[in-house]
């Protein structure tokens, strides 16, 4: 399947459907650098499907089979500038189809920008759920590596999107409700040259429920700066006994991993996956919430971000593929 992001790329993956409305659906994002197309990326997608769960796991701009572009909406809209300063090879009296990884490898500040993935893939969910093949309303994240850095980039702007259904007044609680769980594999303290302080950035002012969102930090037991994250970001999201996530918030170990990480943590010797797959069933069991329709195609949305005096409105002529550039952290 593909879909379009708010830049005009075109997204490819695998979408694995499922007949029960009311089971989670799990988003999978991989590592900067590798796609979606792993052997054992495809075996948890699979294992999980098989459960009953609907799955995603796409490609990244750049990434596999996500290469080419809509050369009007990705180079010469206004509204992407930073397409055409940071991917390398813009022509402007000839802009090219496609796009690699190696065009943006050497550019760590653009990596950050790639939550517009995240963001269509999303959307692309929530136009499934409205046709009944999943359900968005308990969205699980499974991130490996940069994917996990991005993958909590993108969560907390989630919890600044407000839906406005009288253009208005925005709804109380925002998007980002529908993440009841996440796992991070080998997460990174950074995307790029973004660093990424899962701790600070998962803890937005008046929004305790982002921070109560149940984690779970694997790495490998060679891997000392995957330890690090884990270890210092497990405590402060499992909170005390009287917080929701405590008994379903941990940092664990992988043995005989050694210095493996992301996916690689899969392998069925390993039996991570195993692992992983029944504490998607715990939280399914625990945490989810009943299908209802996302309306995505009718639905407009705010951003109410700290600090700020009002909501920032959607550009109304590209909802609900919102480019999530402007609201990146500084």
């Amino acid at each position: 399947m593909t879909f379009k992001t708010a830049d005009g790329v075109q997204l490819h993956g695998s979408f694995y459907p499922t007949a029960k409305r009311n089971t989670p659906t799990v988003l999978m994002l991989h590592a900067l650098g590798k796609d979606s197309r792993g052997a054992e990326w495809q075996a948890l997608a699979e294992a999980l499907n098989k459960k009953g769960y609907a799955v995603l796991a796409f490609d990244f701009r750049g990434h596999g089979n996500s290469t080419k572009v809509d050369p009007q909406e990705f180079w010469l809209s206004p509204l992407n500038p930073v397409n055409r300063t940071m991917v390398r090879g813009f022509i402007q009296a000839n802009p090219k189809e496609f796009i690699d990884y190696k065009d943006f490898k050497s550019n760590p500040g653009y990596f950050p920008y790639l939550v517009n993935d995240i963001a269509a893939a999303k959307v692309f969910l929530d136009r499934k759920n409205d046709e009944g093949q999943c359900n968005t309303h308990s969205l699980v994240l499974v991130g490996a590596e940069t994917g996990a850095a991005l993958g909590a980039l993108w969560l907390r702007s989630e919890w600044m999107r407000h839906g406005f259904p009288n253009n208005v007044t925005p709804n109380q609680t925002p998007e980002g409700k529908d993440v009841i769980a996440a796992i991070w594999l080998s997460p990174t303290p950074a995307v790029g040259s973004q660093p990424v302080d899962y701790r600070a950035l998962l803890d937005l002012p008046n929004q305790p429920r982002l921070k109560a969102t149940p984690m779970v930090f694997a790495y490998g037991d060679g891997d000392a700066s995957a330890r690090a994250v884990c270890k210092t970001c497990a405590p402060f999201f499992k909170g005390d006994k009287k917080s929701p996530s405590y008994n379903y918030t941990a940092a664990f170990e992988v043995q005989g991993a050694k210095k493996l990480r992301g996916a690689d943590l899969l392998k069925s010797s390993l039996g991570l996956a195993e692992r992983l797959v029944e504490y998607v069933e715990q939280i399914a069991e625990a945490k989810t919430t009943d299908w209802a329709e996302q309306n995505v195609n009718r639905t407009r949305f705010g951003w109410v971000i700290p600090g700020a005096l009002a909501p920032v409105p959607v550009n109304p002529q590209r909802e609900p593929l919102t480019n999530y550039m402007k609201f990146m952290p500084r």
